[in-house]
C-alpha cells in the first residue's frame, strides 16, 4: 500500500527503547492481519476485531446503459442529500463534477491532479456543507468523519474489496440509513486492469492486485447476498439474507440452469482449459470469428449449442459461475478452468440456480390521451422544422399516454426520453397530462 511502511519496524528499532506499539485498519482480511504483524515485527500483540457489519447501509450494484442517467436519477430522488461520488481516474471525476455542476447542483471535486490548496479549499466547502457533493478519486478519504454522509455511489467499479469497504464506510456514520451503489459496465474491469498493468512493478504483487478485482469481479456478479459475500470475505461468518441489498430485494423467477452450466462447463474442457471468457463465448454461441476456425473449435461438439443467449448475457451467465465458485478464472491473463464444483455439475450432483428477474409487459394502447400528445408533437415539429419522430417516437406517445407520468423522474422512466428531452419537451407534455387527468 505504503513502500515508506516497510520502514517501521526498522525506525522502531533503532530507538533506544522501545516503545508499546499499536496498529489500526478499517477493513483487514487475515492475510492484511498476518502481513501487520510480521512487517511491523510485532512481539505477541493482542489482536482485536470488532466486526465489519454497518446494519444502516444498503448495498446496490447497477448495471445502468447510461451511468450519469442513472446518477441523476438517484440524485433527483434525494436532492437534499449530502454524498460522496468515486470515480477511478481524474478525468472521470472531472467530467462528472462539471456535468453536476452545469445540471444546478452543489459539487466539488478532489483528486491528485489538483494543487494542495485546491484540494483543501474544496474538502472544506463538503465538510462545512458549502458543497453538497464530492467527487472524488480514492485520493479522498483519509481522515474524513464527516457525519451526514448519506449515499456513496461508486461511478466506477473499485479494484478491491477492501478499498471499497472502506469507502463506503464514510456513508452513515450518524448511524442514519444510508445507501452504497455501484455503477457498474465491463468497461471498469479493463481499466482497472490497465492500471494495475502499468503501476505495478512487482510480478509478485500484480499477481496479487488482479486475484484482488477478480474477488471484485465476482462480487459485482454474485446472486447471493451482497452483506453476505462481503462480510465473509472478511473473514466473519455471516450465512443469513440481510434483505437490506439489490439481490436480497430483487423479485424474480428461480430457474434451474444447470444444463447450461453443464454446456460451458464441457466447452471450457473440449478448448483444454487454455482460453478466458470470450473465446469461449465465441465457441458456445457459433461465432464466425476467423480465430475459432484457425483453431478448429468449429469442429468441437459445443460449437454454437449455446445460442439462446446474447453475448452479454453469456458472459454475465459465466461470470455469474465464476462468482460461485463454480469454475477458475486466474492469472495475469487469465484462463477458465475447472474445479470440483465444476465436475459436480457435469455429474449431475450439483445444480446451478439463476434468479431472473420477471419484466412485465405492458400493453400498451393507443388512446385519447395518445391523440392529445400527438396533435402536440405535430405543433413542436412545426415550429423546431424538424420530423414529428425526432421530438419522440410513437411508441414512447404511446406510453406516455398510458402510463401518465406527471414528474420529471416518472417521465425519465419512460422508454425513448433522456435528460435533454425532458428538459427541451418535459414540461410541455406533462402540462398536457395533468390537464388530461
Amino acid at each position: 500500500f505504503r513502500p515508506s511502511y516497510l520502514k517501521i519496524a526498522q525506525f522502531i528499532q533503532s530507538m533506544p527503547k522501545r516503545p508499546i506499539i499499536g496498529a489500526f485498519t478499517a477493513t483487514a482480511t487475515r492475510e492484511v492481519k498476518d502481513d501487520i504483524i510480521s512487517l511491523l515485527a510485532l512481539q505477541k500483540p493482542f489482536v482485536m476485531t470488532t466486526g465489519f457489519d454497518r446494519k444502516n447501509l444498503y448495498f446496490e450494484v447497477q448495471k445502468p446503459v447510461d451511468k450519469f442517467t442513472a446518477l441523476e436519477r438517484f440524485l433527483e430522488r434525494n436532492p437534499n442529500k449530502t454524498g460522496i461520488i468515486y470515480c477511478t481516474t481524474r478525468k472521470g471525476v472531472e467530467d462528472v463534477c462539471d456535468r453536476l455542476i452545469l445540471q444546478g447542483y452543489r459539487a466539488t471535486r478532489y483528486h491528485a491532479g489538483l494543487s494542495d490548496k485546491e484540494r483543501k479549499l474544496n474538502q472544506e466547502e463538503f465538510q462545512f456543507d458549502k458543497a453538497q457533493i464530492m467527487v472524488a478519486t480514492n485520493a479522498f478519504g483519509m481522515g474524513i468523519d464527516k457525519s451526514n454522509i448519506s449515499y456513496v455511489i461508486h461511478f466506477n467499479m473499485p479494484k478491491n474489496i477492501e478499498g471499497y469497504y472502506q469507502e463506503i464506510g464514510r456513508a452513515g456514520r450518524d448511524g442514519e440509513e444510508s445507501e452504497c451503489i455501484m455503477l457498474f459496465s465491463p468497461g471498469d474491469v479493463q481499466t482497472q486492469k490497465y492500471i494495475i498493468e502499468t503501476a505495478t512493478e512487482s510480478e509478485i504483487r500484480k499477481e496479487n492486485e488482479l486475484e484482488k478485482l477478480q474477488t471484485m469481479i465476482n462480487l459485482v456478479y454474485t446472486q447471493e447476498c451482497y452483506r453476505k459475500y462481503i462480510l465473509n470475505y472478511f473473514g466473519e461468518q455471516y450465512d443469513d439474507k440481510c434483505n437490506k441489498c439489490s439481490n436480497c430485494e430483487a423479485l424474480g423467477e428461480v430457474v434451474d440452469k444447470t444444463i447450461d452450466a453443464q454446456k460451458v462447463i464441457s466447452c471450457v474442457y473440449r478448448m483444454n482449459q487454455r482460453f478466458g471468457i470470450g473465446m469461449v463465448v465465441d465457441v458456445l454461441r457459433g461465432s464466425n470469428n476467423k480465430k475459432v476456425y484457425e483453431l478448429g473449435f468449429d469442429e468441437l461438439s459445443t460449437y454454437g449449442i449455446v445460442k439462446n443467449y446474447t453475448k452479454d448475457k453469456l458472459t454475465e451467465f459465466i461470470n455469474m459461475l465464476i462468482s460461485h465458485g463454480d469454475l477458475n478464472y486466474k492469472g495475469e491473463y487469465p484462463v477458465l478452468t475447472l474445479n470440483k464444483q465444476s465436475m459436480e455439475i457435469v455429474r449431475g450432483e450439483r445444480k446451478v440456480f439463476v434468479k431472473e428477474q420477471v419484466v412485465k409487459k405492458i400493453k400498451i394502447e393507443e388512446n385519447e390521451l395518445f391523440t392529445i400528445l400527438k396533435e402536440l408533437r405535430m405543433n413542436i415539429s412545426r415550429e423546431e422544422k424538424i420530423p414529428p419522430y425526432m421530438v419522440f417516437g410513437d411508441s414512447t406517445l404511446k406510453e406516455l399516454s398510458n402510463r401518465m407520468p406527471i414528474t420529471n423522474e416518472q417521465f425519465l422512466d419512460i422508454s425513448g426520453v433522456g435528460n435533454s428531452k425532458l428538459n427541451k419537451y418535459g414540461e410541455k407534455f406533462m402540462e398536457k397530462i395533468k390537464s388530461y387527468i
